[in-house]
């Protein structure tokens, strides 16, 4: 009976010091240290703040205020834009008044047609509006409108017209601290008081659009997604209130124009609202540095052919009938000339074991007769266990085999030799 070792012992063995676990732990190590790391907080914010003390809930203004926008972030990543809203307004609306109807905020606007005034882009092709919750907007949630044309809903939530009629009720109201509120539209002297003019209508939904497009806008309210993102949770710089909420909107800008935008959002009732200037940058795309120009080709005069079969090498296309593709006679002999290299390598340095009868090694067993006894100087012990011991052992006549057997591959494939 013969014990062979196996591939992982043979290598194992030839690697001092080292064992199956070893190697085992440093292969696990490895695939580990070639995972990508996650990727998290990458982005990079530009914070916008709104006034904190001009959302309007019945004479009440500030931090308890069901209606106050606290400010936007934005930031841009590849063909993907994220616009932030911190507000007090939750997302599935605001219960107000006598009927209690359910206030909401507006369609988000995105603003590429330079006028710098929304009731001067009203209806133009290049003004985008996107509905992110359930409010009175034609759209569908998540919906961009193209083209689209707003209109107001202050009727139907118990609000406000005009933004002068917004700022005088605003005059009335007490702030957390005692003083009369200024209202305060955006952080940009060129938005604030002229993208909401006093005498404007409050557009705060879409009311028809000359398109739409679908499957470009996702709505992130997820707490741990918001902070995988990197947005700073409490808007930088101001007092967090306790009615703050957070909602990230993820647009895909393959649709979008590359330039300039103003960003702005309305409350349904006209009670607050905010603008800032963001842009759209465009992904500039090189090629990459592992593609190799490709060489101009010349026409070759065609070589005669002779009796003789040219040698050739294919690894793709069907085996001839009757016969071997070549592809996997080029392989098999490569295969059998790397066992042959290897195998003369291990040729005499390895040991395998074979049981002899005898336990001592000085005593010699003799052969077996047709009884089963020992024969030579001592003779075998029947029934004795077997004992153990090292021959070498020699691996010549199997590579001088796979040596031919490649040969043979080979002289079929080139001499064209049939049998």
């Amino acid at each position: 009976m013969k014990l062979t070792k196996s591939p992982l012992d043979r290598v194992t063995g030839r690697l001092p010091n080292l064992n199956k676990s070893l190697i085992g732990i440093l292969v696990l190590s490895g695939l580990w240290a070639a995972t990508p790391a996650a990727k998290a907080g990458s982005l990079t914010w530009e914070y916008h703040y709104d006034s904190d003390t001009d959302g309007y809930d019945k004479k009440t203004v500030g931090p308890t205020s069901r209606f106050e926008h606290l400010g936007t972030a934005y930031a841009q990543e590849g063909k993907k834009s994220y616009i932030v809203i911190y507000s007090n307004i939750d997302a599935s609306g605001v219960v107000y008044g006598q009927k209690q109807v359910r206030v909401f905020t507006g369609d988000l606007v995105l603003d590429f047609t330079g006028e710098g005034n929304l009731s001067n882009a009203n209806g133009s092709p290049n003004l985008y509006t996107i509905k992110i919750n359930g409010n009175e907007s034609s759209l569908q949630l998540g919906q961009i409108g193209v083209g689209s044309t707003l209109k107001s809903v202050y009727r139907t939530n118990y609000g406000f017209s005009t933004y002068q009629n917004y700022y005088d009720k605003l005059q009335q109201a007490r702030t957390f601290d005692g003083r009369y509120s200024s209202p305060s539209m955006s952080d940009d002297p060129s938005l604030n008081g002229r993208y909401f003019k006093p005498g404007d209508s409050t557009l705060s939904v879409t009311d028809r659009s000359q398109s739409t497009i679908d499957n470009a806008v996702r709505i992130i309210n997820d707490p741990l997604e918001i902070q995988q993102l990197g947005v700073n949770l409490n808007l930088p710089g101001t007092t967090p209130s306790k009615l703050a909420k957070i909602t990230v909107i993820e647009i895909d800008n393959s649709q979008l124009p590359s330039q300039e935008f103003i960003a702005a959002l309305l409350t349904e009732c006209g009670n607050d609202s905010f603008a800032f200037k963001a842009a759209i940058v465009p992904v500039v795309t090189t090629p990459s540095t592992s593609e190799t120009p490709t060489t101009p080709t010349t026409e070759t005069p065609p070589v005669s052919t002779t009796t003789t079969t040219p040698y050739s090498i294919s690894f793709v296309g069907a085996p001839e009938a009757g016969g071997v593709s070549t592809g996997l006679i080029v392989g098999g002999s490569i295969a059998a000339a790397a066992l042959l290299i290897f195998l003369l390598l291990d040729s005499g340095d390895d040991a395998t074991t074979r049981f002899a009868s005898n336990p001592t090694p000085n005593n010699p067993g003799g052969g077996g007769g047709n009884s089963g006894g020992g024969g030579g100087n001592g003779g075998g012990i029947p029934g004795e266990i077997p004992n153990p011991r090292e021959t070498s052992e020699n691996n010549s006549s199997i590579a001088l085999a796979l040596l031919g057997l490649a040969a043979f591959g080979l002289r079929k494939k080139v001499l064209g030799s049939k049998f």
